[in-house]
């Protein structure tokens, strides 16, 4: 019968991890209503997932949403306006309870 002497095995330390999502949609303007487009929207949503002291519960969501309308006014082919709108909402375990504090 043999004994392990060995010291037996240490859990890892808790480490930091992120995790982040990232989801694009695209759609066409018809401003007229003549049946051509006449610009395009792109939102590009990214949320981000951080686990701060490595214990598997998210403590911070962040997601950020990223929105770009580009519009030919006048009908000649060219883009004559472009507009760009980024909002960022975070939400944040302050407790760690599983419930967002702020």
């Amino acid at each position: 019968m043999s004994t392990d002497d060995s010291t037996p095995n240490q859990p890892a330390p808790l480490e930091p991890t992120e995790g982040v999502s990232i989801e694009t949609t695209y759609s066409e303007i018809d401003i007229t209503g003549d049946g051509v487009v006449d610009g395009v929207r792109t939102v590009r949503t990214e949320v981000h997932e951080l686990d701060v002291d490595g214990d598997g519960v998210t403590d911070i969501v962040e997601t950020i949403r990223i929105e770009e309308t580009a519009v030919d006014v006048d009908g000649d082919g060219v883009i004559d306006v472009i507009t760009t709108v980024e909002t960022s909402e975070t939400e944040m375990d302050l407790t760690g309870d599983g419930v967002a504090d702020s």
